[in-house]
């Protein structure tokens, strides 16, 4: 039950517009590592990988050679479904590798 509570609570952040950091915790030997859920945590790293790198949503679309409508989709729990092509020009953009064969 606690993946469906911070899910819901990080997706309530989200579709509010509600600033928030999820900062780097220390391991510890009693804490349990909560992950959300996968669409939430695709979300997530995309808006993190954007915004580490200092791009707006439109920067982001016109590197992806797509409408700005369409890359805001992605940043959204709900609509967010990249396709395999998405995924590959996401790779490109952000310089890293999320599908290997």
């Amino acid at each position: 039950m606690a993946v469906e509570a911070v899910s819901g609570l990080l997706e309530s952040y989200l579709e509010h517009g509600d600033k928030f950091d999820i900062p780097d915790m220390p391991a510890h030997p009693d804490w349990h590592k909560i992950e959300p859920e996968p669409e939430l945590a695709f979300v997530l790293w995309l808006r993190s990988m954007r915004k580490s790198r200092n791009m707006t949503l439109a920067d982001a679309a016109d590197k992806m050679g797509v409408k700005y409508q369409v890359y805001q989709k992605l940043e959204n729990p709900k609509r967010a479904n990249p396709t395999l092509k998405t995924l590959k020009k996401l790779e490109q953009i952000f310089d890293v590798e999320l599908i290997s064969v």
